[in-house]
């Protein structure tokens, strides 16, 4: 994989400097980039803004495509903060389920099992749940899953086989 992919997985905010490495992250995942528009609302992006973006590129959808993306990293319309997790739930958003599962599955292989445990440190809270099977394990959500371990090691250990990752989001 190419630094400038690792380099998206590894942010915490996408950058406009990113552009050309998501472009190519969503073909790779085989985009239909003639869904921009409603990708781009999903991704928060006004109505207008779109309608201009269409607008001014009319009947070119890659040049439309690539403005949405665009629009988005500079934070236009109020963008919160533009983050490869915020893509992946906007691909779910609007259908393209294939597109998410394919670029999460990438993201979780090509990131360092050391990155992986910094990621899920940066997201994971802390829950009252108690494992039945194993009531001395400690338990942390991590976005959509539970990660069971006796340790952080073995929390390690589960998250480098992905073993909750690709069953829970």
């Amino acid at each position: 994989m190419d630094s400038v992919v690792l380099e998206i997985f590894l942010s915490s905010t996408l950058k406009i400097e990113n552009l050309n490495g998501l472009i190519a992250l969503l073909e790779r995942h085989k985009y239909n980039k003639a869904s921009y528009y409603q990708l781009g609302l999903h991704l928060q992006l006004h109505d207008n803004t779109l309608k201009s973006i269409e607008k001014e590129h009319k009947g070119q959808v890659d040049r439309c495509f690539t403005e949405c993306l665009s629009h988005w990293l500079r934070k236009v319309d109020g963008v919160a903060n533009p983050t490869i997790d915020t893509l992946i739930d906007a691909l779910r958003g609007i259908g393209e389920n294939a597109v998410a599962d394919g670029i999460n599955e990438q993201r979780i292989h090509s990131l360092p099992s050391n990155e992986i445990i910094n990621q899920v440190r940066l997201t994971a809270t802390p829950t009252s749940e108690v494992n039945e099977n194993r009531p001395d394990q400690p338990i942390i959500q991590a976005g959509r899953c539970f990660i069971f371990g006796a340790s952080m090691s073995e929390i390690h250990s589960n998250l480098s086989r992905s073993i909750c990752f690709t069953s829970c989001l």
